[in-house]
């Protein structure tokens, strides 16, 4: 959701967004529900996705890293050690943390579908703020 819904949020401008997971496997397609909750909002490219995993060689790959939650980050820091200070919860400007919905029940993935569409909705100005725009 994060990808798809930033990706909407910077349209018309020269970034890349892209994602993956810190304890994703290679080649899945997008979670059901997600998929579903993204259709019903006009977003289908969510159809495509294939997750991939984080790796070691993405430290140089990006300026920014955007985590859902604490122990992401805590986690990517681990993993690409020289990515610190690159590395921001999604939800940064909201200052909070956006839950992983998986397996829980829909209304959990349309709190957190809404979470998304909110800190996405920030990032631009904020990112042209911070030079990277």
């Amino acid at each position: 959701m994060g990808e798809v819904l930033l990706r909407q949020a910077l349209s018309g401008r020269d970034v890349q967004v892209d994602s993956a997971g810190i304890h994703g496997q290679h080649g899945m397609p997008a979670d059901t529900t997600v998929a579903m909750l993204l259709n019903e909002n006009g977003l289908p490219e969510i159809n495509d996705h294939k997750s991939k995993p984080v790796v070691s060689g993405m430290s140089g790959q990006y300026d920014l890293y955007l985590c859902m939650e604490n122990h992401h980050m805590a986690d990517l820091k681990s993993m690409i050690p020289n990515a610190t200070g690159r590395i921001y919860l999604f939800g940064h400007w909201q200052k909070k943390e956006i839950p992983d919905p998986v397996t829980k029940p829909e209304v959990e993935y349309r709190k957190a579908l809404a979470s998304i569409e909110e800190a996405a909705k920030a990032w631009p100005d904020k990112l042209m703020a911070l030079g990277l725009l």
